[in-house]
């Protein structure tokens, strides 16, 4: 069980533009948060390994085998077999061209959810949530014998993550490209939660790991009053406010 690793992690967001304040009221009324296509991130190296189809002839071997049982299981043995050998024929560099194309399909039609470990970043606000003028939802990781809704951390390193093509359905080498960002990124302190294979859009979480609700330091009056009149659906939930320090280049997160 891992509910004693289980840590706060938070989401900021904007209240601006078509789906701003859709996206905050689903979360509080409805349970809901929005799962993203990694195609759509704002970093262009994100999910965006560097790809390449095997080391030697006896790697991309297994994986002729291993790809035809896997899409070919109701045929019969000696189909199969032709199967791999007609897989044999074609050129490394045209089945990595096209194992590319799958790649950049199953990241379109695959959905990640992110958050941070930190509350009180000023970037974080700048960049995610309107600049100061949002909120950050304080979510509580959950697992246990019933249930789990938890997220893997983000590492960073210096050089590009590199994937081996033929290793394409192992879920480690998935996680380890998925889970990887430049250096750059590292303050965001980034954890995420993964969808193999589903499509982006709205999914349901725990009513339990929604525990409170930051407003941004420069948020508009008529903001705060929408987010406070959610309130009343879920009175468990905690509101603070973000406040921009007299003297320091930080934050300070106090009751609301």
């Amino acid at each position: 069980m891992r509910n004693n690793h289980c840590i706060k992690i938070y989401k900021y967001r904007s209240l601006s533009g078509e789906h701003g304040r859709e996206a905050i009221e689903n979360a509080v009324k409805r349970n809901e948060l929005y799962w993203q296509s990694p195609s759509e991130f704002n970093d262009p190296f994100d999910c965006a390994p560097v790809l390449y189809f095997g080391d030697n002839d006896h790697q991309r071997k297994k994986f002729y085998a291993r790809a035809t049982a896997a899409v070919y299981h109701n045929q019969t043995r000696t189909a199969r077999r032709q199967h791999r050998r007609n897989m044999g024929t074609v050129p490394p560099a045209e089945m990595e061209k096209q194992l590319r194309e799958a790649w950049g399909g199953w990241l379109t039609n695959s959905a990640i959810a992110c958050f941070s470990e930190v509350h009180d970043h000023p970037l974080m606000w700048g960049h995610y949530a309107d600049s100061h003028k949002g909120v950050c939802l304080i979510f509580e990781e959950f697992a246990d014998d019933q249930a789990e809704w938890f997220a893997f951390p983000v590492a960073y390193q210096a050089a590009r993550p590199r994937v081996n093509l033929t290793c394409f359905n192992d879920p480690q080498v998935m996680m380890q490209a998925l889970l990887l960002k430049s250096n750059h990124w590292s303050y965001e302190r980034e954890q995420r939660m993964i969808a193999w294979n589903k499509a982006p859009g709205y999914r349901d979480f725990p009513v339990q790991s929604l525990t409170g609700i930051i407003l941004g330091a420069k948020i508009s009056e008529a903001n705060e009053a929408f987010v406070r009149s959610l309130l009343p659906e879920r009175p468990d939930l905690q509101l603070f406010r973000a406040e921009i320090d007299a003297t320091a280049f930080k934050l300070e997160v106090v009751p609301a």
